[in-house]
């Protein structure tokens, strides 16, 4: 039934407004809009003469380092303990997004959560969360949405051949998995 709603055929845009079609049809700005937004922010700042800048916009962007020198540091969150963080990450122009199951869950297990797989409207089964550093927020945003959509093995896959990116994956077993310029500083996963 929510398959049937979805689908940008369902969306209708022309210069001065955008029309949903059909009853349920929604929009939401989780895709890739946060990214974006961060990426926008950074520009502006950049046009008004700022060198070094962290947004967190729901995504991170940033350009530029900590004072000048040194990296930012972001705290990778455990998906499954509360409050709790996989490790932290440290990078110089690049920017961080996070898809996982736990913000929106449906069931005690996370098995069924906003993330849907647009080939059989579940959600998928394999990830907890997906981390990515990419050159920009909204690529990152959008990677690491697909990387959790895919899984871990096609996701690990789809980041190696994007320049640029790196990620870090938690399975909903447990497992973790990163790519090899995925820059965790320490590493709390046990």
């Amino acid at each position: 039934a929510a398959r049937a709603k979805t689908g940008w055929q369902r969306i209708e845009i022309t210069d001065t407004t955008v029309r949903l079609l059909g009853e349920g049809t929604q929009i939401t700005l989780n895709g890739i809009a946060q990214g974006y937004a961060a990426d926008a922010a950074c520009s502006a700042l950049r046009e008004h003469g700022i060198e070094h800048a962290l947004i967190d916009s729901g995504e991170i962007g940033s350009y530029g380092s900590k004072s000048g020198e040194r990296d930012w540091t972001i705290g990778i969150r455990h998906p499954r303990k509360q409050g709790d963080l996989l490790g932290l990450a440290g990078f110089q122009d690049r920017c961080l997004a996070t898809s996982g199951d736990y913000e929106t869950s449906f069931s005690d297990d996370f098995a069924s959560n906003h993330r849907f797989d647009p080939r059989t409207g579940q959600s998928p089964l394999e990830s907890a969360s997906v981390s990515v550093v990419a050159g920009t927020a909204t690529e990152a945003d959008a990677l690491s949405t697909a990387a959790f959509i895919l899984g871990p093995d096609k996701g690990f896959k789809l980041i190696q051949t994007t320049t640029g990116a790196d990620a870090l994956f938690v399975c909903k077993s447990g497992e973790t998995k990163t790519t090899a310029g995925f820059p965790l500083y320490s590493n709390t996963m046990t």
